[in-house]
């Protein structure tokens, strides 16, 4: 396949040297100003396979392109790997004359965002998919954003697949079942879904609650776990949310368990406790530094919340998220 990836973080350089070793080709759109830094070649560490970075692996794109490509450039995919902000800023007169004759993959758990592509690309064959992996620059800043020891730690993207399949889904069965081999054959974890938007729902409600009151506690877990007050609130924000996520069909018979067993601030506790001995990275400087980079996604899906239901628990949450500018 000849695939476009808009975007060359760390996920878009994660999923791009996929797609090359596995024999696509690889196209990356990006902002001029990182065209030098990604001629030279981008270096990616796995470590589900590589925990001490002592095996860089190495690729480059085959064309980088800073214009959107027109209807003829003859891709088989676009993929969106930008975060959902950046996503609705989207120029989509632009993306609407490239999409013409090319399938657009967005990777954003968000059902505005896959509403705001149906609206603005009418006629456009639209899939879905969740981001199943951690990927992230390093040497990783720790919370406070001192980088932590940069003079033993190599320069590169660190990712770690988990033992998930992604969920693909699109109204065309025959696009959802490319795109799902196109990952799953190049060693990324793939199922096909009749919603991959609703696959995700009930995870991000719960990350981007968490990610509020992690904020709320200085991004520290042992801050957090010792604030009863930050745990309560997420426990009754997430009460409320999370079971009108759950799709219709499973709704009765989850939310109630859900709500009741799952939501509680000893299981956050304890959460945070092993989290860190489960993950093969330093999972609290990850979050810390990644979710402060993309914070302006964070509220915009706190403020997609609480549009769906505003109460006073939702809100709460939603004022721990401040604004950049605070």
């Amino acid at each position: 396949m000849k695939v476009l990836i808009v975007g060359a973080g760390a996920v878009g350089q994660v999923y791009g040297y996929h797609f090359k070793k596995n024999g696509h080709q690889v196209d990356f759109l990006i902002k001029e100003k990182y065209r030098h830094t990604l001629q030279q070649g981008m270096t990616l560490y796995d470590l589900n396979r590589d925990k001490h970075l002592r095996c860089p692996l190495q690729f480059r794109a085959d064309h980088l392109v800073s214009d959107w490509p027109a209807r003829h450039a003859g891709y088989d995919v676009i993929v969106i790997t930008i975060p959902s902000n950046a996503l609705r800023q989207l120029p989509f007169d632009q993306l609407r004359e490239a999409c013409k004759q090319t399938p657009l993959l967005m990777l954003q758990p968000s059902s505005e965002d896959r509403t705001l592509l149906q609206q603005q690309l009418p006629g456009v064959v639209i899939a879905e998919a969740l981001i199943s992996l951690i990927a992230y620059q390093t040497p990783l800043p720790d919370r406070n954003g001192d980088t932590l020891a940069q003079s033993a730690t190599p320069e590169g993207i660190c990712f770690y697949l988990p033992p998930l399949a992604m969920p693909v889904s699109s109204e065309s069965r025959q696009l959802a079942t490319a795109l799902r081999q196109l990952f799953h054959h190049s060693g990324i974890k793939a199922r096909l879904s009749a919603s991959a938007i609703e696959d995700s729902a009930v995870p991000s409600a719960f990350l981007m609650t968490f990610l509020c009151c992690l904020e709320a506690a200085d991004w520290s877990f042992d801050n957090l776990s010792a604030n009863p007050q930050l745990l309560k609130q997420l426990a009754q924000a997430q009460r409320q949310l999370i079971p009108n996520h759950i799709p219709a069909g499973i709704k009765h018979r989850l939310a109630q368990w859900l709500s009741v067993w799952l939501c509680r601030p000893w299981l956050y506790r304890l959460l945070l406790k092993l989290s860190p001995a489960i993950v093969p990275l330093p999972l609290e400087a990850y979050l810390a530094s990644h979710f402060r980079k993309v914070h302006q996604q964070t509220r915009l899906y706190m403020e997609d919340y609480y549009q769906l239901l505003p109460t006073t628990e939702i809100a709460e949450l939603l004022a721990l998220c401040r604004p950049r500018n605070h």
